[in-house]
């Protein structure tokens, strides 16, 4: 059902794609929140298993997403509340008048959890497209930062 969500972001993203540049910005910065959102859903109900779904095959097959999930679930306490920003960062490359690669990168920013004890972070990487290695395409890597302690947990590794 996770991949299903996941391949409908990028089918979408990819048929907007026919207009003009600040569409496609615009485009690139509702796949982000969306996938974004998705995340924080997954944390908040203790979702392995649809959080898991949103790796690419590249990291499932050489990271062992159980455990490394399993272990950002027990560091996240709580259910979110509320976060500030989502800064979006990204890019692309277009071969022969076709997209071969889109990625995006974002941070949430401020995430309160009903537990007022943490604030956390989220810092993620993925790709929509990527036509040169397709096993790239969904999350490579997310981490998790406790804001008030320091301490980090990652899943997964950027991958190109």
């Amino acid at each position: 059902m996770k991949k299903l969500f996941l391949v409908i972001v990028a089918l979408s993203f990819v048929l907007s794609l026919s207009g003009c540049n600040d569409s496609r910005s615009v485009n690139t910065r509702k796949a982000s929140h969306d996938q974004a959102k998705e995340i924080l859903r997954c944390l908040d109900e203790d979702d392995a298993e649809g959080l898991k779904s949103l790796f690419c095959e590249k990291v499932a097959s050489s990271h062992d997403l159980d455990k490394e999930i399993a272990e950002a679930m027990d560091f996240y306490e709580g259910k979110s509340i509320s976060f500030g920003n989502i800064v979006v960062r990204g890019g692309d490359s277009l071969r022969d008048g076709e997209w071969t690669d889109i990625h995006i990168g974002y941070l949430i920013e401020k995430i309160q959890t009903d537990t007022d004890k943490n604030e956390y972070k989220i810092n993620t990487h993925s790709y929509l497209i990527n036509t040169d290695n397709p096993t790239c395409i969904g999350i490579t890597y997310l981490h998790i930062y406790n804001t008030e302690t320091g301490d980090k947990v990652e899943i997964g590794e950027f991958v190109k």
